[in-house]
């Protein structure tokens, strides 16, 4: 995977809506548009990553161990991961993609997933 790859599938993401809970915000379209284009420039050259870690555990950790996984972006130590294999985001956290836990939720929506 690469960065031109892992921009096109957070970009489908986008395309295909956002369940991102928002109602707060004055102006929701706004909002999500902002997020949106906060997320893209957080992308990274995608890095295989390893979760060795779940928060909640829903069993992502291990619906997830059955392909590789890519850091897809970043902000300071959380990280967006997104496994091509079954087209789902989830957000992780650590120092590095050797060892990640993840929240213990996974998607197809990235923006939901980023914002946690």
């Amino acid at each position: 995977m690469n960065k031109t790859e892992a921009l096109a599938a957070i970009q489908a993401s986008f395309e295909r809506g956002s369940n991102t809970p928002c109602s707060w915000a004055a102006d929701q379209d706004a909002y999500i548009a902002q997020k949106q284009c906060e997320l893209l420039e957080m992308v990274i050259e995608p890095v295989e990553a390893n979760i060795t870690g779940e928060v909640f555990s829903y069993g992502v950790k291990n619906e997830l161990s059955s392909a590789p996984v890519f850091a897809v972006a970043r902000r300071a130590d959380t990280w967006l991961l997104y496994a091509p294999a079954t087209n789902v985001f989830s957000l992780a956290s650590g120092d590095s993609p050797a060892a990640m836990s993840i929240l213990g939720f996974s998607s197809s929506d990235a923006l939901a997933e980023w914002l946690g």
